[in-house]
């Protein structure tokens, strides 16, 4: 019972030694317009950390994706995030810090000072005017950063508004049906996967409505 109580206390005190660290080496970053250096606001930011378990085999550990956490951008552009991930595991090696930022109009952190945190946001092509261009930030944004770490939940602000670029960008069948597929996934996050299908059972039907309201009128 003592080596019990013992173990607890120990790990509330790395717990508070954590919390402890988060708290104090927050980093300030800030976000702005790549033509203008106005701040952009509302930005979303997702920050997450990566190692590899020590394996005492030949063959070399798999990356791994132990905590994710997101932000969104003030009225001046600043935000803060931790420097620290909480993780005190020993066997945990190779660790990095990734911080991915999209905000609305724009392509997703384009231009980066890592050291500095400062992200400088290049305005989303015009599909009309530059359908090269266009085309590259749209492969460009259907990378999602840190899916399969942690609560998903947290990554609902920038996934919605990755998904609101993807919509600029768009111009085939193809990107609609990526977009249909991307938008039951957020649906799927928000309000579990019963609303989501019902929600894609709907808009199906809806486009195929309006494919044949179309047909008709050739």
């Amino acid at each position: 019972m003592k080596r019990w109580i013992q173990k607890v206390l120990q790990w509330c005190v790395v717990a508070c030694v954590a919390a402890s660290l988060n708290a104090c080496h927050a980093e300030q970053g800030r976000v702005t317009d790549e033509v203008t250096s106005k701040s952009i606001a509302g930005a979303q930011i997702v920050v997450y950390w990566t190692g590899r378990m020590l394996n005492p085999g030949p063959e070399p550990s798999s990356l791994w994706c132990y905590r994710v956490t997101a932000t969104t951008s003030d009225a001046n552009g600043k935000f803060d995030i931790p420097a620290f991930s909480g993780n005190f595991n020993p066997f945990l090696l190779g660790r990095l810090r990734q911080v991915s930022v999209v905000a609305r109009g724009y392509r997703s952190t384009p231009k980066t000072e890592y050291k500095e945190l400062l992200f400088s946001m290049r305005p989303l092509a015009d599909p009309k005017v530059d359908p090269d261009g266009a085309r590259e930030d749209y492969e460009y944004l259907k990378r999602k950063p840190g899916s399969s770490c942690g609560d998903e939940k947290l990554l609902l602000g920038y996934l919605k508004v990755r998904h609101y670029n993807l919509q600029m960008l768009a111009s085939s069948e193809k990107d609609n049906e990526y977009l249909r597929g991307d938008l039951f996934g957020i649906e799927a996050i928000e309000f579990g996967e019963t609303f989501a299908r019902l929600s894609d059972r709907d808009r199906t039907l809806e486009y195929i409505k309006s494919k044949q309201s179309k047909d008709g009128q050739k």
